[in-house]
């Protein structure tokens, strides 16, 4: 979850749980490894993940895009359409017309921001793509 401070936005902890589909998740966890995934079915698996302790600033998002089709190096392009910032969004738990402000609020933050969309082929795996994304974050610093 994102929240505003200021003019500022800090990103909360998520969930420690992802679905992850059956390739995904052997990539993640190097084989199996069956304490650490809670439940599947034919299409995913739910993982426990180890997660963030607390809130950190937000100093860029980025969308991954992974294509079975992908290329083997992540490319990174631009995303500045307000439609993929919005579907990034849980905009079907809006029960007030305060929630859809505060969610409009909050894209319009990001949407200053640095945002960018990954696109990755099924052979880029997660050490690699996370190396990518601290390499690009320090070269925009």
């Amino acid at each position: 979850m994102l929240e505003r401070r200021g003019e500022g936005l800090v990103g909360h902890p998520g969930s420690p749980v992802a679905g992850l589909d059956h390739l995904e998740a052997k990539r993640l966890l190097n084989g199996p490894s069956r304490n650490r995934v809670l439940g599947e079915n034919t299409r995913e698996q739910l993982v426990l993940m180890p997660g963030a302790a607390e809130p950190v600033p937000l100093a860029a998002l980025f969308l991954l895009d992974r294509r079975p089709d992908g290329p083997r190096q992540p490319c990174f392009t631009a995303s500045v359409d307000a439609h993929t910032l919005l579907a990034a969004t849980f905009n079907f738990v809006l029960a007030s017309p305060r929630r859809l402000r505060g969610l409009l609020d909050v894209c319009a933050l990001v949407a200053q921001r640095r945002v960018e969309r990954i696109l990755v082929g099924p052979t880029v795996d997660v050490a690699q793509l996370a190396e990518v994304v601290r390499q690009r974050l320090g070269a925009s610093a």
